[in-house]
């Protein structure tokens, strides 16, 4: 999300998360499961000088967001385990 802090980034991600967890979805006669949301946020210049390296930030984020339960939005932070 150019142009946002990591902060509205969380807050927008949060936003989606709930939304999409509320949602029932119908496959003809049946309703599925809840829909799940797992998001890691990382940010330039903090986390990262290209484009590389943010992704990779992200994606640590993203596997803490998983293996804490899933569900949820993560920021990264230096030293999170790949």
């Amino acid at each position: 999300m150019p142009d946002s802090s990591i902060l509205d980034t969380q807050e927008r991600l949060e936003q989606i998360r709930l939304f999409l967890k509320g949602l029932q979805i119908r496959y003809g006669e049946q309703t599925l499961g809840m829909v799940t949301v797992s998001a890691g946020i990382a940010q330039i210049p903090e986390y990262g000088a290209t484009t590389a390296a943010l992704l990779q930030a992200a994606d640590k984020a993203l596997y803490a967001a998983k293996q804490a339960g899933a569900d949820r939005i993560v920021i990264y932070q230096a030293g999170l385990p790949l």
